[in-house]
């Protein structure tokens, strides 16, 4: 693996943590998604779904969008799915004096890749790490990242090959992979804390406004169709189920034409979410504006891990099929029609 002493053309932020400073990298198109936390690095590399990848002018990939690309645009998916062949950038500096650095990346005792630089402290070093090379350290030479795994990793710079005089971050580093018969669409598993999961939307709808509408909680149970609730399954707290993380997110897909072909590569609308989920889980905003008023407006809502997977589009085109109200609902309906589909609203005065 090479470390090349230069500063690229990166997303160019100075983070300082410690003595190492992140001062730019290219995780916004190499890794699923992350965090630099105070005093470490977090990443996450996500395979879910199906997409092709386009290799950069070094023959590396960038992530690729399987919501956009899956056949099936119902089952999980992930915006920035890796790819097992991408190397992820990361150029820092440090404060250490160290006249002749070899910038490094350590798991545990296996130095997964190291080389001499020139830098001294203060200067920027250039740690080039591989994503197949990470996950094989994760999880027994699985070079596909097709495992689900974590681990603790070490990188910074030392003064010999030996890594023994150095200046690190931790770097905790996430692999997951959702296939679609990990999740139950529908919330309709009985054995709970078994796979297929409930895990995601059990029921919802929305309700038209001036320019917006918004999603009815339990304080509007009076006037709603149905309120939004989640699925309830005790094993997804107990490490049995995806492992993406936590729900941080609840994600409305739209379009204005019909409701049956809102998919995963819809429009979207992302609404952070506070509280445990799905117990008292709170909507940080309930409503999506700037609407144009008596156009229709169809929805399905899905949910998002903390490595970005977004799992359970509701309805599912099966359960639009069983409802006499919402199958065929489109742009041409009535208007008391597209009013009584919990689905599908127009924004009024």
């Amino acid at each position: 693996m090479k470390f090349f002493l230069i500063l690229s053309l990166l997303f160019f932020i100075p983070l300082s943590h410690g003595k190492i400073t992140i001062i730019s990298h290219d995780m916004n198109s190499k890794t699923s998604n992350y965090n630099i936390n105070d005093d470490n690095l977090e990443i996450w590399g996500s395979t879910t779904g199906t997409c092709t990848h386009n290799t950069t002018s070094n023959g590396t990939a960038d992530v690729c969008n399987s919501c956009a690309e899956n056949l099936n645009k119902e089952e999980p998916c992930h915006n920035k799915k890796i790819s097992p062949s991408s190397n992820v950038t990361i150029n820092f500096t440090f404060s250490k004096n160290i006249q002749t650095s070899y910038p490094f990346l350590r798991y545990g005792d296996q130095v997964l890749t190291i080389e001499s630089g020139s830098t001294v402290n203060g200067q920027v070093a250039t740690l080039v790490f591989n994503w197949a090379d990470v996950c094989s350290a994760l999880s027994y030479n699985d070079n596909t990242c097709s495992s689900i795994d974590r681990g603790m990793f070490t990188f910074g710079v030392a003064d010999t090959f030996d890594t023994d005089i150095q200046e690190t971050m931790q770097m905790r580093v996430y692999t997951v992979t959702v296939l679609p018969s990990d999740i139950s669409p529908d919330c309709s598993n009985s054995a709970s804390g078994s796979a297929p999961y409930n895990l995601g939307v059990r029921d919802f709808s929305i309700l038209p406004s001036d320019e917006k509408i918004y999603i009815p909680g339990a304080k509007h149970k009076d006037i709603a169709k149905e309120v939004l609730t989640f699925c309830d399954d005790t094993g997804i707290y107990n490490g049995n189920a995806p492992a993406g993380g936590n729900i941080k997110n609840l994600i409305l897909f739209y379009n204005f034409t019909d409701l049956a072909s809102v998919d995963t590569s819809s429009l979207s609308l992302t609404i952070p979410l506070i509280g445990h989920f799905p117990h008292e889980t709170l909507l940080t905003k309930n409503s999506m504006d700037n609407l144009f008023n008596g156009y229709p407006i169809f929805v399905k809502m899905a949910v998002q891990d903390q490595a970005g997977n977004i799992l359970d589009l509701s309805p599912t085109m099966a359960e639009i099929a069983a409802d006499s109200v919402c199958n065929g609902i489109d742009s041409t309906s009535t208007d008391t029609d597209i009013l009584n589909c919990k689905y599908s609203a127009t924004p009024r005065r």
